[in-house]
């Protein structure tokens, strides 16, 4: 009984989390929008904002600016960093930070020609705007990797677009817009770097009945400046509304669906790979449900996923967090209240020693006999990763060798390690995701193991075997065989 307790106290300890800081309005109380959020090296946080100017029976846009130096806790007066819009509509705003701290926002700008803008802040001033594309629709998506080389990706009937531009040179030199596909509308939903700053994209095809289906996943090789490896991660039979994908830095990529035909009717799902195998391990739910298309996920230095997004249930919307991993899952409620709409929200983090710090922008919406009470609001919260594991918890408590040998003719001896007594599931697949065969399935004790897989009676090529303990999928790896 005593080890038991001190197990859940550690694994408490583990995911400890304070509480989501008191909600800060960031703008004034007007019409606004959608917003993004920045963190550079010092800490310093940047918001920016859509604020919306009613004219007559239309409305033009502005862009709205702020920063925080102290964490959130105050903010600098609003800025509107595009004075001289009197016209066009502003939507769909995001914002990154390099490495030498300089801010680069781009957002949509017009509805009858939509020209997607460009924006740089050095610390000192905004520069000017800069039309980089002419056209497009929805799902702009925007990020940085570790060489400050942006990337930038949206959709204009169906199709999704890409460009990318080096953040080192000072002249403004975007490339030009490229769709990703030769032949099939693909439209990306979220996107990720990996070491190497490939970007790893997840997908859906946008169908005639106006739903998406996939998901599917695709990575943009930066050597040969080219998408390859279009591939379908699972058929639900059914329209996903919303997908993110994270990468973990063990190289396993994450992502997350929500499957269900509405925004107030879906449940989410969770899976994984290893980045140079095509198998995913079997979906597993979350507990989320009934969940909006705008979603965040990141991976923790403990493997925790992290998920953010937006929940509607009887008219009534929050904004949620929910974490775990495996068949454990928690969910708690960062912002609700009854009279407002969530209608955006934008999610950053920044990595320390022994947490990881989230920083949340969200608008909230609310109109009163046609005068909007909208506003920009601001919360954070420290999630601590410093807690070493104990011998039971059920994170890394595992360690699968590559098959040896391998290639092999006949028979391969697969080596493992269990850090703790645990159930053990070793099973075999084929390319095409097929269960072969299981090699364990028993509990076992902690130490070293080994097990032979004997391929005799099978064809030539490549398996695949997967380590899973006490119901978790952990960990695949490859293997080719060669009678």
């Amino acid at each position: 009984m005593k080890k038991l307790i001190f197990i859940l106290l550690i694994y408490a300890s583990l995911t400890a989390q304070t509480d989501w800081s008191t909600p800060r309005t960031v703008s004034g109380v007007y019409s606004c929008s959608e917003s993004a959020i920045a963190i550079d090296n010092n800490g310093v946080l940047s918001a920016v904002w859509c604020k919306k100017t009613d004219i007559g029976a239309d409305y033009y846009g502005s862009v709205y600016f702020s920063q925080s130096f102290n964490g959130g806790l105050s903010w600098t007066a609003e800025q509107n960093i595009t004075p001289d819009y009197f016209i066009d509509p502003i939507w769909e705003i995001r914002a990154v930070t390099d490495s030498d701290n300089n801010i680069h926002i781009i957002y949509c700008k017009g509805l009858a020609m939509d020209k997607l803008v460009y924006k740089k802040y050095d610390g000192v001033s905004w520069s000017d705007d800069y039309v980089i594309n002419f056209g497009l629709d929805t799902n702009l998506r925007f990020d940085i990797d570790s060489t400050d080389r942006l990337f930038a990706t949206w959709s204009l009937s169906r199709t999704t677009y890409y460009m990318d531009h080096d953040a080192n040179i000072d002249s403004i030199n975007w490339s030009t817009p490229q769709i990703i596909h030769p032949s099939i509308d693909y439209t990306i939903k979220d996107f990720a770097f990996d070491r190497s700053n490939n970007i790893h994209a997840i997908l859906k095809i946008y169908t005639d009945d106006s739903l998406f289906y996939g998901p599917f996943t695709a990575i943009f090789n930066k050597q040969n400046d080219q998408w390859q490896d279009f591939e379908e991660i699972s058929n639900y039979q059914e329209s996903n509304i919303g997908c993110a994908l994270a990468i973990s830095n063990q190289d396993t990529i994450y992502a997350n669906i929500s499957v269900g035909p509405y925004i107030d009717e879906n449940i989410d799902l969770c899976l994984k790979k290893n980045m140079d195998d095509s198998l995913w391990t079997t979906p597993v739910e979350t507990g989320a449900t009934n969940n909006w298309w705008n979603r965040k996920m990141f991976i923790d230095s403990k493997n925790i996923i992290h998920i953010f997004e937006i929940n509607e249930e009887s008219s009534i919307y929050s904004l949620n967090h929910t974490y775990g991993k495996g068949t454990s899952w928690q969910n708690e409620t960062i912002f609700s209240d009854s009279d407002y709409f969530i209608f955006w929200f934008d999610v950053k983090r920044k990595v320390f020693e022994s947490y990881d710090q989230y920083y949340v922008l969200y608008c909230l919406s609310r109109g009163v006999d046609g005068v909007s009470y909208s506003r920009i609001n601001f919360q954070t919260k420290q999630v601590s990763t410093g807690i070493e594991n104990s011998d039971d918890v059920l994170i890394n408590n595992y360690k699968i060798e590559q098959n040896y040998p391998n290639p092999f003719n006949s028979s391969t001896n697969i080596s493992y390690s269990l850090q703790a007594n645990c159930e053990v599931k070793i099973s075999i697949y084929n390319t095409k995701g097929e269960f072969v065969q299981n090699l364990v399935n028993e509990r076992q004790e902690k130490g070293k193991h080994s097990i032979i897989f004997d391929a005799s009676t099978f064809k030539s090529g490549v398996y695949y075997y997967r380590l899973s303990t006490n119901g978790m999928n952990d960990e695949t790896k490859k293997m080719l065989y060669l009678r």
